[in-house]
Parts: structure tokens; C-alpha cells; sequence
């Protein structure tokens, strides 16, 4: 007998010193309630409240001792139980029973307390219950044995959410040690610290949202300075006394979240304010200055789209170029103040090109539509235009400049220019009219090719010359009966080409197109 019981102290060490015991069981803990019939622990899994992040838990588990366990195919009637050990509680709990030794007689019934305030992951926890039965078996001496809850068909579950969830139903068919729980997070709003502001100058409140399942909604609630919209996510407010403003933000699961900030007045009356001195939309290559009321009591910081536009210190900005949202900071008297906003649109130039076809015409040449810009639906410009009819005649001798312009949807114009060749052309009916020399082809843009039989004497040369009679850097190459030169890098124009052999000499123009 003094075996048995040095056995049940050996086993009762063991196990009480496991993890998540709370080490203080007693009467204290907790007190029975109600009549158990079956034993094993109460509420069952499915009726057992979620426990809750951050909370300590109210809800005590019952217990009812077992009259006769089976174990290893014998039945056992039991003398005493004692929980060793309630394992896989979420972080931060701890157990304990009503009975200082946590041992229960046979059929007796008793309470198991979980203390601490937990903080782990959401989801289901099997819990892991192990206790130690002193028992009486069919034949032989009393003996104590150590039980694994589950493996004599008692299964136990908790559920733990964040404080704005609700856990789905217990499974409590469940195997595994955990089972998270895929669940919106809880809802934060953030207003931000409280703040010192200038007396009139403009704040903006900003709801900061954490988790939740949007879409939000938003209420404020001001004590002092009125907001400019209650229902919206970032309202402002004029401060003229100290004002206490309230959000409160529902999310799509009807969780609401709700925080405070408090300005506190300070200063002088004073309009922070800026105005524009012409259109706040214009295209590129306007301008619009922004004015901060002004005192000699501030210094002033211009910001765009919420950043410090660096070197912009002055009463005034000048806007040309950039598209934003722009507001000025006051400093002086003890404080800072912000300004209304002003949103400013520039619109960019549209991309125009004109390149004339044709460049190089002659007087005599009958009207023709000017082609060669882009975007289509402009207008053009310049001596001898007519809407989008070019006349040579009209325009006369010598180089004319044809201007494009096209204005985009926003209303902004953008120009285009290319100059136009109109040459009387005088003789250039006779070009190809010497059979003892053919100029092909012309006009030419490129390849130039003079064919004669001159060119069948190794001593030929042929020279180009411009209409002032200036010789021309081009050089012919000799192919049979033909001279041959790129005329590419030649400007539009007349030129005339001199063939030279045995002492004879012709001369005929080209255009150059």
C-alpha cells in the first residue's frame, strides 16, 4: 500500500508542474453550478462562449468525475481523478481547479477555472487534457493510471476571436491541434494626436482606418469649430476656440470604430487663406499666381500635393507648369497654419508637326491643297494660303514660310512651321529636250543620273552649280554612257548640271525636290 501511494505522489509531481497550470488551485478558483448526469466537462465544445484577445475570460468549466472508466479493454472503477494538465491554451491563459490538490472523488463534481487574458492567433484550439485515475480494477490492488483525455473519447474545444469578430460554429469533429480562422480584422481608427492650432486657421481631419471590411462609413461629431461635411473620411474645420472632434467609422460587417482630437486654440484672430489671380485651368505657357494673405507676423512655406515646394517662401507663388493641389503653411505667433487649398490644372500643348509635300514648286504650277500635318483639323497660315489651298502665283518667286496651327479639346493651340520653294522655272520646259543628254529623274530627291553619249569619252566631267553660279561639292560616278551622283544633301531648288568632253560643253537644270 505504501508503494501505491509513493506512485501517486511520483505521477501527482509530474504532471502538476506542466505548463499553463496557474499553480494556485483551491475554492477560491471557482464554484460549482447545477447537476451533471454524464461525466466530463461542461458546457460541451459547441456551447462554450469564444474567448477574446485582450479580454480575461467570466466562463468557468464544470466538471463531473467518472464512476467507471474503461482502460485497455477492462473496466476500472474510479476511487479518485486528478487533472494533471490542460494543455494548448491559447497564449496568455492558465488553468486552475476548486480543489487545492486538483483531485476528485468518484462522481464528484467540480470546476476548472481558465485565468490570464489571452493573446494569440484566432481560430480553434483542441485542448490537451491529461489526468491520473486512482482505480479499482476487477482483480488486483488499487492503482493509479494516466489518462489521455481524448483517448478515452473526451474531446475539448475553445475559440478565440479579436474583440470585433464572431467565431463560426465549433467543429468539433476537428483533429487537428489548431485551425485558424480566416475573419476581417478588427477596426481602427486613428485621428491622430492632439494639437495646438492658430486661431483661424483651416484644419484638415483625417479618419486613418486599420482592418475592417470596407466599404466605411463616417460620422463627426465636433465640440467648439463645426466641420465642413459630417459624412465624410477627411473633413475641415476653421479653429476658433478649442474643438473636440469625434469619428466614429462603421465598416460593410456593421463593426464600428470611434476616436477624439482636440485642438486647442492659439493666437490672435487671423485669415489664413490664399486666392488665385486668374484661371486655376490653363494650358502651358499661362500662368496663375497664388497670394497668402499677408502679415509681417508669419513666414510662409508653399507646399504641392502635400509636399514643401523648396525655395517657395514668399507671400506669393507663381504657378506655370505643374499640375497640383497647392496650400501655403503660416509660422509665426507660436504656431503653425495651414491654408485652403487651390487645385491647379495645366494642360500640356498638343503635339503638332507639318512637313510639306511637295517643298519645291513652280510659278506656273496650278493650286494645290497643303498636305503633310498632323494632327488633321487645323489651320494654316502664310502668303499665297487660302483655308488649306496653296496658290504659287499669288505667293510669287522665293521662299515662303506656311504656318500650322491646331487647337486640342482643353482649348490649347500648338503651331507648326515648314518653308515652300515657288522658282519661275524658266527654261525647264527644254530640260530633256537635247537628245544629247537626258537628266533623270527630275525633280530628283535623290539619285541624279545624266545620260549622253558624251559620257562615253574617259575625259568626261560633270559639275553642278547652284543658281549664283557657285560650283557644288557633288561627285558623279561613270557607268557606261552615264554620270551618276547623290544629290540628298542638296536644298530644294534649281541647279544646273555642266557635262565637259573634247572641248564641248551642255548645260540643263534639275530641280531638286
Amino acid at each position: 500500500m505504501k508503494k501505491q501511494i509513493l506512485f501517486l505522489q511520483l505521477s501527482f509531481t509530474v504532471y502538476f508542474v506542466q505548463a499553463q497550470y496557474c499553480g494556485n488551485s483551491g475554492p477560491g478558483q471557482c464554484t460549482t453550478t447545477g447537476t451533471f448526469v454524464t461525466p466530463g466537462f461542461y458546457p460541451v465544445s459547441s456551447q462554450l462562449p469564444s474567448f477574446v484577445n485582450g479580454q480575461a475570460p467570466t466562463t468557468t468549466l464544470q466538471f463531473k468525475n467518472f464512476n467507471v472508466i474503461n482502460f485497455s479493454g477492462n473496466n476500472y472503477t474510479v476511487i479518485s481523478l486528478r487533472i494533471d494538465s490542460v494543455g494548448n491554451l491559447p497564449a496568455g491563459l492558465c488553468w486552475a481547479s476548486n480543489k487545492a490538490n486538483n483531485t476528485f472523488a468518484n462522481q464528484e463534481q467540480g470546476c476548472v477555472q481558465i485565468n490570464g487574458t489571452p493573446q494569440d492567433s484566432v481560430g480553434e484550439y483542441k485542448l490537451y487534457i491529461s489526468v491520473t485515475a486512482t482505480v479499482q480494477p476487477p482483480v488486483g490492488p488499487i492503482t493509479p493510471v494516466t489518462i489521455d483525455a481524448s483517448a478515452a473519447g473526451i474531446n475539448y474545444y475553445m475559440r478565440l476571436v479579436d474583440s470585433c469578430q464572431t467565431a463560426p460554429p465549433t467543429d468539433t469533429l476537428q483533429a487537428a491541434t489548431f485551425v485558424p480562422y480566416n475573419l476581417p480584422g478588427c477596426l481602427f481608427v486613428d485621428l491622430g494626436a492632439d494639437k495646438t492650432a492658430c486661431n483661424g486657421s483651416t484644419v484638415a481631419l483625417h479618419a486613418i482606418t486599420t482592418a475592417g471590411a470596407p466599404p466605411f462609413t463616417y460620422l463627426w461629431q465636433s465640440t467648439g469649430n463645426a466641420v465642413s461635411c459630417d459624412t465624410c473620411p477627411n473633413p475641415t474645420s476653421v479653429i476658433s476656440q478649442n474643438s473636440s472632434f469625434i469619428v466614429t467609422v462603421t465598416d460593410s460587417f456593421n463593426t464600428s470604430a470611434t476616436d477624439t482630437v482636440t485642438y486647442t486654440v492659439s493666437g490672435a484672430p487671423f485669415n489664413f487663406s490664399i486666392t488665385s489671380s486668374g484661371s486655376d485651368t490653363f494650358c502651358l505657357g499661362a500662368s496663375t499666381t497664388l497670394r497668402a494673405n499677408g502679415s509681417s507676423a508669419y513666414s510662409y512655406q508653399w507646399q504641392r500635393n502635400g509636399n514643401d515646394i523648396a525655395g517657395a517662401m514668399d507671400s506669393s507663388y507663381l504657378v506655370s507648369d505643374s499640375t497640383g493641389v497647392y496650400n501655403v503653411f503660416f509660422t509665426g505667433t507660436g504656431c503653425t497654419a495651414g491654408s485652403n487649398a487651390i487645385g491647379v490644372v495645366v494642360y500640356p500643348l498638343p503635339a503638332v508637326s507639318f512637313v510639306l509635300n511637295p517643298d519645291f514648286v513652280c510659278l506656273a504650277a496650278s493650286s494645290f491643297t497643303i498636305t503633310g500635318e498632323s494632327p488633321a483639323g487645323g489651320n494654316f497660315a502664310g502668303i499665297g494660303v487660302s483655308g488649306n489651298i496653296f496658290d504659287p502665283s499669288t505667293a510669287g518667286t522665293g521662299s515662303h514660310v506656311l504656318i500650322y496651327t491646331y487647337m486640342d479639346l482643353n482649348g490649347c493651340t500648338n503651331t507648326a512651321r515648314d518653308t515652300i520653294m515657288v522658282n519661275n522655272c524658266l527654261g525647264m520646259e527644254a530640260i530633256n529636250a537635247n537628245p544629247q543628254m537626258l537628266i533623270y529623274p527630275n525633280p530628283s530627291t535623290g539619285l541624279l543620273t545624266a545620260e549622253s553619249d558624251m559620257v562615253l569619252n574617259n575625259a568626261t566631267t560633270a559639275m553642278v552649280f547652284d543658281i549664283t553660279g557657285s560650283r557644288l561639292p557633288i561627285f558623279f560616278t561613270k557607268e557606261g554612257n552615264r554620270m551618276m551622283a547623290d544629290v540628298t544633301q542638296l536644298a530644294a531648288g534649281v541647279y544646273v548640271l555642266k557635262l565637259q568632253a573634247n572641248g564641248q560643253q551642255f548645260n540643263s537644270r534639275f530641280v531638286k525636290g
